[in-house]
């Protein structure tokens, strides 16, 4: 890795080495980044190798075939859905016959994101909802695939962001595993740092007491309009301070800026995310509780769209109507981002969220007017 921007952080380089040589390790940001260890080094540059970010910041080619908005008709579960409630859907098919689902999930202990391995519905439910992290790796994706080389008569539902998902899917091909594999990937904004993020909740947790549970997209307010809080035992509180912050895009990874998954054609199976603008684009399908947007890119994704249709209000569409940011070009670094960490590494969360975290005075004006009228 010669360049922060060139490491997305997906821990295939961790994954695939074969004596540990490489440790996914923090930097003073929050991110994770490989170190290699140089007296177990082989040099077999196994790590190199499966590198697909770097690859695809060099060229990138994937496929679309079909795009469809679609909604589950359970109206109980696409309320606690953070979009369409299509992850819930496709999960279902995989574990009704037996098979795993490969996501993420937040862990309330050490308030990060971590890659889980799924068997049941229980443990699946409480990976719905997005809270805005990069999930940890670890040891698991290593146990996917011990598990898919004892039990051939298995399958995996990955889910994860463009990166992860490419990083996921390169370890596939390498171990001949890739056709018992569905890899789904998300839209994704850009992933803030761990660390910012867990000493907020360390701040929350000094003035409230321990916090049992995290929103960012409650539908209470409508799916365009989420709501995000944190919960103890006795109070609700409101998190707009740090989505402030991820907002900024200042406390981005670095590679986020140079994203090369954020486009419409992808090498994953099926992509995942909102169906942004729909009310403006088609207006007929539009629901306040969400719509999610499908892409499929593959002849397998198409296979298991098909399967799931059954539980799903869905609708074909035209690539032209579900473009959105993050689908035409990565997030923007902000010119702030130099002054944020800055500030960060002087004063940590709380000279953060003065600086960063508080509604402009120009906002609140137009918040004041919009409710006066």
């Amino acid at each position: 890795m010669n360049k922060k921007s060139e490491c997305c952080g997906c821990s295939a380089c961790f994954t695939v080495c074969p004596v540990g040589a490489v440790k996914m390790q923090e930097d003073e940001e929050g991110f994770l980044y490989p170190v290699i260890d140089r007296e177990k080094c082989i040099n077999c540059e196994s790590c190199d190798d499966i590198c697909n970010f770097k690859k695809a910041l060099n060229e990138y080619k994937g496929t679309i075939l079909k795009c469809y908005g679609a909604r589950l008709k359970d109206m109980d579960i696409l309320e606690k859905s953070s979009s369409g409630g299509v992850f819930t859907a496709l999960s279902d098919i995989f574990i009704e016959s037996g098979n795993m689902v490969l996501c993420s999930a937040y862990d309330i202990f050490l308030h990060e994101i971590r890659f889980r391995l799924i068997y049941n519905k229980d443990d699946r439910n409480s990976a719905r909802g997005s809270v805005y992290l990069q999930s940890t790796v670890g040891k698991i994706w290593n146990e996917a695939f011990e598990v898919l080389k004892n039990h051939s008569e298995k399958k995996l539902l990955f889910i994860g962001t463009g990166c992860q998902a490419d990083g996921f899917l390169a370890l596939a091909e390498k171990k001949n595993m890739r056709d018992r594999i569905l890899i789904c990937d998300m839209v994704c904004h850009g992933v803030p740092s761990t660390k910012i993020w867990k000493e907020y909740m360390c701040l929350l947790e000094k003035k409230y007491g321990k916090i049992k549970y995290i929103s960012f997209r409650d539908k209470r307010n409508g799916w365009e309009k989420p709501y995000a809080f944190a919960k103890t035992e006795e109070k609700e509180i409101s998190l707009k301070p740090f989505k402030r912050l991820y907002v900024s895009n200042c406390m981005m990874r670095q590679s986020c800026n140079v994203c090369p998954y954020t486009t419409i054609e992808r090498k994953s199976d099926m992509t995942l995310g909102d169906f942004w603008h729909l009310k403006e684009r088609l207006p007929q399908y539009y629901d306040i509780l969400g719509t999610s947007l499908v892409l499929i890119h593959t002849q397998k994704g198409i296979e298991f769209f098909e399967k799931i249709k059954s539980y799903l209000e869905w609708f074909s569409c035209e690539k032209e109507d579900c473009l959105q940011k993050n689908l035409l070009s990565p997030t923007p670094v902000s010119d702030k981002r130099e002054k944020f960490m800055k500030l960060y590494k002087k004063g940590g969360i709380e000279l953060l969220l003065k600086r960063f975290g508080r509604k402009s005075i120009f906002r609140a004006l137009v918040s004041a007017i919009k409710k006066r009228k």
